[in-house]
């Protein structure tokens, strides 16, 4: 019965961390399709364990506000922005609530 419980909780892990990559391959396709630059204002910043750092930002497409999180490679670049600071993104055209930072588009 222990053996089953670490099965089913192994394939719950990769099941997991198969939907992450896919969903991230996901919005990369979308976003190289189309999409359109805006911009954002950062509203936080964060660090999470083991993880790394992360900035917020807002943006609004027709009205509507859309937050998103982005993941970043170093400290030294979260510290490079300030809470309130103005960023370009890009948004894709039928999902806006898909976006990247502009020059992270490239990657």
């Amino acid at each position: 019965m222990v053996y089953n419980k670490r099965i089913v909780s192994l394939f719950f892990v990769i099941f997991i961390i198969s939907f992450g990559i896919l969903y991230s391959c996901y919005e990369q396709h979308a976003l190289s399709e189309c999409n359109k630059e805006s911009k954002a204002i950062i509203v936080d910043k964060y660090r999470i364990r083991s993880r790394g750092y992360f900035m917020k930002y807002e943006y609004f497409v027709d009205g509507k506000k859309y937050s998103t999180s982005e993941s970043l490679s170093s400290k030294r670049e979260v510290e490079h922005f300030l809470f309130g600071d103005t960023i370009d993104i890009f948004y894709n055209c039928k999902d806006h609530s898909i976006s990247r930072f502009a020059d992270k588009e490239s990657d």
